[in-house]
């Protein structure tokens, strides 16, 4: 019978990434470290790769969560309102008015933060807004917005979609994931 044996330096080399994989993450089930209410810092998780797509991936998100007649729609005046122009209309004649209503254009709830800034998830209202992360942002959130007072919410809003199920950890990933890409116009 033979016996296989690992060499030490591949076994020194992979233990760590071992203990790393198996280690706990005091994440949220949510998907993010969500403070959920409780406080604390927002440390979203994120993964670099594969690249993410705005047309391909991250609208696609957002018509399947966030296009409703009561939510984002022309005359909301919201950031996705143009996906409300998606039945029938080509995704190139519409997606860029989503992109530019969305990155590096601040908050109606929050004026100092950007509903996405490329490169920071943990920045990015929208990515905090999905996550149900607002907490720890709430005295930032300015109590007499506009939003907050036509839709009898808190200053900071609800989770999105609100009355509806979370989106999911899958897709929510996809639109961190494009945040931290540098939320590119791709």
């Amino acid at each position: 019978m033979r016996k296989f044996l690992l060499p030490s330096a591949l076994v020194t080399m992979t233990l760590p990434l071992f203990v790393l994989g198996c280690s706990s993450n005091a994440s949220s089930p949510d998907g993010g470290s969500g403070d959920g209410g409780g406080g604390g810092a927002y440390n979203p998780p994120t993964s670099m790769s594969p690249t993410v797509s705005f047309v391909n991936d991250v609208i696609p998100v957002f018509v399947q969560s966030c296009a409703f007649t009561s939510c984002h729609n022309v005359e909301s005046g919201k950031p996705l309102e143009f996906l409300a122009l998606k039945d029938g209309t080509p995704v190139s004649q519409w997606s860029n008015e989503v992109y530019n209503g969305l990155v590096n254009k601040p908050t109606v709830e929050d004026p100092s933060m950007s509903y996405v800034k490329p490169g920071d998830v943990a920045n990015s209202y929208l990515a905090r807004k999905m996550d149900g992360a607002l907490s720890d942002i709430a005295s930032q959130c300015d109590p007499n917005n506009s939003l907050s007072t036509q839709n009898q919410v808190g200053p900071c809003g609800v989770q999105m979609p609100y009355n509806l199920p979370p989106i999911g950890d899958d897709k929510r990933a996809i639109v961190r994931n494009w945040i931290a890409q540098g939320a590119k116009n791709n």
